[in-house]
């Protein structure tokens, strides 16, 4: 059996077997028995400080052979050991049952006997008392003067032959004895066909008999003086005598049948009390009945209709399917205030059941009704209520259920407001039925022996739970200090899973509590409720402090092994009952408790190990005594009893230990190991298979839910813990030698479980991070740089497999290339060619596995280790999908080409190229102009040259910069490095220093200058030199061929004019006093701008005739920033402000020009000049051709000029 519901074993009671003979009336009873019968007994719970208690059932309840069935702070459920064999099965039908408070004893009433038995007993098979007869009715009566044992009235319902038997132990006595009449014979008269169909116990007046025809019959059976002295009388309500008694049966006959109840009230002395009789149908009548047989009405009150008018605005259908199941008096005086049991069908909801307040009298007034809230199930036998003393709590017991209520509503103090009634439920499982049920009442006048602790109901059940006993405790004001509507939700749904997590489960020997504890649909908690209620219960689990836990136990590793498997019942509760109705954070938590708890539980098992066997070192018990607070008690287990959600602290502590320790130098392997095993224990071995058991299959969280908390196993602290343990693993591990093998084994296995649990946490952590929102780039930079490192030292230390195993489980690529690839180099390079294509093999099973993932890293490497004839050639099934894909990024052009061409596709290789030759920043000159030829010949080699025209126009025009910036470099190479920044330090142009600068030396480098670097270069270097004089020309062509966007080419292009404006000296050219025109002349054609345009004259695109005419549009005003950025991508913010202000100052310059030397003349006359030459040199052009055409044809030859060759 379950700790938690452990019961032990005590004595074993031996008894003799008898035969069973059948008796007449005035005969005894057989006894059946047993051979032997086997007492248990369980000690009541305790609780502990700080939890809120748990009122045991009493020393005298708690006895030998008693289960308790489920406990909370205001009621208990016991199974009571004497079960006869009768109600152990369902094969025997059983008519009725009821039970004698007073003395104890049960009857069952069977279709062929009467059996009577001490249900106190502690014997699981009890005497029981057979009394054969069939077609009876019977009740149990108080026992007669001397005798414990109750006495028994028997009533045959169609003869209305009556034996009375004073005490049912007499009877057993005159059966074995015969030396004295024990029981007593009697006959009531019966009309024809009249059938009685109830006998209730009232004493002291006697009994009451009521019949199919509504007759009522009070039945004494003593006298005044107390002897046996057995009389009827039919109960009028009336005058006396014989014709008045027939008026009086004729007159209400008719509203006394279908008799549901009969109830003894308040005693009015010692021979009086009061009866209540009430019908289905609502008919309550109130008796005064008396020993000396008379009998008086005091209440006939039709209430059907009062019951049913008092509900009919939130019922107003109830009406057709309204009976009446059962009546309680009240008080213990004539207050005339009763309570009525009532129901009705409502439709889909199934059966509403009803406790009235009612006062009866002259008016009738229904004070208030209670819907029972808890149960709306159809019971198969007729709904009973019972109010036992002190009359508090009313117990509504139905076939499968029994609802605690309490009798009166009570106020809330200080305001006095009234608040809901509190109410809850016992359900037993679908195979166990409720047959009958009495009230043990809380009164004086019991025998020590017998007196009960508080109010309850026994009740007797067939299909399993035998005998129960519902107790409540009377001090429920100081076990509830609640009261308000919201805190009694949370206390009832707390309850609800404390009884359902602590006495819901089967147990190892294969008993199962008869209780069933699943949610049902009438008690509906709001989420908030459910999860404030888990959450307290699972905490109070964790840190032992639930009253349903012992406070110690010698073994702590059984109290843990209890709050562990109470915990897994917590967690399959929720997933049976409560699924989607608790948020994920919730369920988190939840989980991270019962991690903790195993977790904790694994710890003290490893603990304990170490003190049993008192070798190596206990870093733990380091830890946790240095941690104390004191250094009194037992702080270790202290700590496993309250401070477990306080684990994390305690794994970081024992880290943090073990480093310490590595670092000043004892570097000895045990406190090293012992570390480990306690981290691995911890996380690897405990908590992680937790999370893999209960996660998702219970839980029903899914990788995609976030909590609001990082998991406690995968935090930051903890995943450094791992790290250093792994480093100072590491580190020890590669210092042994080959004679420390036991040692290297430890250590090696210690290594592969902690890179496996490194891996583990660091894919949780970042998990949460990408599902939480939060930034998480250092954390995967820091484990993918990593985990490689991780997995080659596993390889090295000789745990190839379990690296492997490890990169498959957690997807890490790159080492499942590394590693394979170097096999298979390794097999290549020895000839082994069934190791090389094992490996092969195994790469392919990789790819479909994890298909292009594991591909394009696989490819990577080839890339990277220039193995590029095993990237085209060694997975041909894969090139179509897996190649072409990897290919086919921007970030491999400059390998595509070559598959391309390997595949025809010369098209696709050439534009691969010229991409690759845009695209590469870094590349060489020579290289991307042999990229740039080669794609000029794949482009011709395809077929499509006249197609691909505006392509072969781009490479020709890139060819071309390339050659620009080969013709630069040369004529740079003369001259002095300081001479070439002439211009910008004249200017003190420091932001364009810096571009120029950057793009000199990315030319001295030998790298492929983009255009606007080009630009830069020509425009801002200066080269006194003839051969020079042509770069702002080049400048130009660069610009106008090259594919800028649109919104920075006329940003080069301002750039380019304003800086060749700015290239001469024109103050000293345009003053042209005292020079004549032939040297004014000779000094304007020595100008970079005359040289340009002469070069551009007939290549119209280059000159931009605005700029000529209107020198000042060439100034740059204010660019925005984001082409300032584009621009001069390479400059943070700084240097490109430095570049706008020298840009403007440029501006400035060329503003002066204009304004004091009337520079826009100059360069419209220019122009002009230019102009008149190009047009001059085009008519003569056109003259010699047109001379040539006409001319007789000679032997001789013309050449280009017209001038004829011999």
């Amino acid at each position: 059996m379950s700790s938690i519901r452990k019961i032990r074993q005590s004595s074993v009671r031996p008894h003799g077997r008898s035969n069973v003979s059948n008796v007449s009336s005035s005969r005894a009873p057989s006894i059946s028995m047993s051979e032997r019968s086997v007492s248990f007994s369980r000690s009541a719970s305790v609780s502990l400080s700080g939890a809120p208690e748990v009122q045991g059932i009493g020393e005298e309840t708690l006895r030998e052979g008693v289960v308790e069935l489920t406990k909370n702070a205001r009621y208990c459920v016991v199974r009571l050991p004497a079960t006869p064999a009768i109600l152990k099965s369902s094969s025997t039908p059983v008519v009725d049952a009821s039970i004698d408070s007073l003395s104890r004893y049960g009857l069952l009433v069977t279709p062929e006997s009467c059996l009577v038995w001490d249900y106190s007993s502690p014997d699981h098979v009890p005497n029981t008392l057979a009394f054969p007869g069939s077609s009876k009715i019977a009740t149990l009566v108080p026992s007669a003067p001397g005798s414990n044992e109750p006495g028994l009235v028997t009533l045959g319902s169609r003869t209305g032959e009556l034996t009375y038997w004073e005490a049912v132990g007499g009877a057993v006595a005159d059966g074995l004895l015969r030396h004295k009449q024990k029981s007593v014979s009697y006959k009531v008269g019966l009309y024809s066909s009249e059938v009685v169909e109830k006998l209730e116990n009232v004493d002291p007046a006697g009994i009451v008999a009521t019949t199919s025809s509504g007759r009522y019959i009070l039945i004494t059976l003593r006298d005044a003086t107390g002897k046996v002295n057995i009389v009827s009388h039919t109960m009028h309500g009336g005058p006396s005598g014989l014709l008045s008694s027939i008026r009086s049966a004729i007159a209400i006959s008719g509203s006394r049948r279908d008799v549901v109840s009969v109830k003894p009230g308040p005693k009015l002395s010692r021979h009086e009390r009061l009866v209540l009789i009430a019908t289905q149908a609502g008919d309550v009548t109130v008796w005064e009945c008396s020993r000396s047989g008379s009998s008086k009405l005091l209440v006939d009150s039709r209430l059907g209709e009062v019951l049913i008018d008092h509900i009919s605005d939130l019922y107003p259908y109830a009406s057709s399917t309204f009976r009446v199941h059962d009546i309680e008096h009240a008080g213990h005086d004539d207050s005339g205030i009763v309570y009525i049991l009532a129901s009705f069908t409502n439709n889909d909801q199934g059966v509403f059941y009803l406790v009235y307040t009612v006062k009866l009298g002259a008016e009738v007034s229904v004070l208030s009704a209670h819907r029972i809230q808890s149960y709306t199930g159809h019971s198969s036998t007729l709904p009973k209520l019972r109010l036992p003393e002190p009359k508090n709590t009313l117990f509504v017991v139905l076939s499968q259920s029994i609802v605690l209520l309490d009798a009166q509503q009570r106020f809330s103090s200080p305001q006095g407001l009234p608040t809901r009634r509190w109410e809850d439920v016992v359900i037993l499982r679908p195979e166990v039925q409720v047959l009958g049920c009495g009230s043990e009442d809380l009164v004086a006048g019991y025998s020590s022996d017998h007196k009960p602790q508080n109010s309850a109901i026994i009740a007797f059940t067939q299909g399993g739970a035998g005998v129960l006993k519902v107790e409540r405790f009377e001090d429920f004001p100081e076990n509830v200090p609640s009261t308000d509507n919201q805190a009694s939700d949370f206390d009832l749904a707390k309850s609800k899973l404390e009884q359902a997590v602590f006495y819901g489960s089967s147990t190892e020997d294969g008993w199962a509590n008869p209780l069933s504890f699943g949610a049902r649909k009438e008690l509906q908690f709001d989420a908030a409720t459910l999860e404030q209620a888990f959450l307290q219960v699972s905490r109070e689990i964790v840190c032992a402090t639930s009253p349903y836990l012992p406070p110690l136990l010698p073994s702590m590793a059984e109290h843990l092994s209890i709050r562990v498997s109470t915990l897994e019942r917590l967690a399959q509760f929720l997933q049976a009952n409560y699924r989607g109705m608790l948020s994920v954070s919730t369920r988190f938590q939840l989980l991270w408790d019962l991690e903790k708890t195993v977790v904790a539980k694994a710890l003290w098992e490893h603990i304990d190990g170490r003190m049993q066997s008192e070798e190596g070192e206990n870093v733990l018990v380091y830890v946790i005594n240095q941690s104390a607070n004191s250094s009194d008690g037992d702080p270790l287990r202290e700590w496993f009893l309250q401070r477990i959600p306080e684990i994390q602290n305690l794994l970081v502590g024992a880290g943090q230990y073990c480093a310490k320790q590595y670092s000043a130098g004892h570097r000895g392997p045990e406190t090293l190991q012992d570390t480990n095993m306690v981290l691995l224990e911890s996380i690897y071995h405990s908590a992680l298979n937790v999370r893999n058991a209960y996660m998702g299959p219970v839980f029903e969280l899914a990788d995609s839910d976030v909590s609001k908390e990082v998991p406690w196993a995968s935090t930051n602290t903890m995943i450094r813990v791992f790290e250093s343990q792994y480093d100072m693993t590491r580190r020890a591990f590669n210092a042994l030698t080959k004679k420390d093998d036991r040692i290297m084994g430890i250590l090696g296995d210690q290594l592969v479980y902690l890179v496996e649990t490194l891996c583990v946490m660091n894919s949780q952590r970042l998990k949460w991070s990408a599902n939480s929102g939060e930034k998480n780039t250092e954390i995967w930079l820091a484990y993918s740089e990593a985990r490689g490192g991780w997995l080659k030292q596993l390889v090295d230390a000789g745990y190839k497999d379990s690296a492997i195993r490890i990169a498959e489980q957690f997807q890490i690529y790159r080492s499942l290339v590394e590693i394979l690839l170097e096999d298979w180099s390794i097999a290549k390079n020895r000839g082994d060619r069934a190791g090389e294509h094992a490996q092969v093999q195994r790469l392919t099973h990789y790819m479909d596995t994890f298909q292009y993932e594991f591909a394009a890293t696989l490819y990577q490497y080839f890339v990277e280790t220039k193995q590029l004839k095993a990237l085209l050639t060694m997975f041909p099934q894969y090139t179509s999908t897996y190649l072409e894909k990897f290919l086919s990024t921007q970030r491999h052009i400059n390998i595509s080409w070559a598959h391309n061409v390997r595949m025809g596709d010369y098209l696709s290789a050439g534009k691969a190229l010229n991409d690759a030759s845009r695209s590469n920043v870094e590349d060489i000159a020579t290289n991307k102009k042999l990229k740039l030829s080669i794609a000029k010949l794949s482009i011709l080699a395809s077929g499509q040259k006249k197609q691909q025209e505006s392509l072969l126009m781009d490479i020709e025009n890139q060819i071309k910069a390339v050659d620009v910036e080969n013709e630069i470099s040369k004529q740079l190479s003369a001259e002095s490095y300081e001479s070439l920044f002439t211009y910008v330090n004249e200017r003190n142009a420091d932001g364009l220093a810096q571009v120029l600068k950057r793009a000199l030396g990315r030319m001295d480098n030998g790298r492929a200058l983009s255009v606007e670097e080009l630009i830069d270069i020509l425009t801002l270097s200066y080269v006194d030199r003839t051969d020079s004089r042509a770069r702002f020309y080049w400048a130009l062509q660069l610009c106008a061929s090259s594919e800028l966007p649109d919104a920075r080419r006329p940003y080069n292009e301002r750039l380019i004019w304003r800086r060749l404006f700015l290239s001469d000296n024109w103050e000293d050219i345009l003053k042209t006093k005292n020079k004549s025109d032939s040297k004014v002349k000779v000094m304007t054609e020595k100008t970079i701008l005359f040289t340009t345009l002469s070069l551009a004259v007939n290549e119209q695109s280059l000159v931009n005739e605005q700029f000529l005419e209107d020198p000042l549009s060439a100034a740059e005003q204010e660019p925005s920033d984001s082409i300032l950025r584009a621009r001069y991508g390479y400059a943070n913010e700084e240097l490109q402000a430095s570049i706008l202000k020298d840009t403007q100052t440029e501006g400035v310059l060329l503003q002066t020009l204009v304004d004091h030397l009337d520079f826009a003349s100059w360069t419209q006359g220019i122009s002009s000049r230019l102009y008149t030459i190009s047009k001059d040199a085009a008519e003569g052009r056109k003259k010699r051709a047109l001379r040539l055409s006409t001319a007789p044809v000679l032997s001789s030859s013309v050449d280009a000029d017209g001038d004829q060759v011999m």
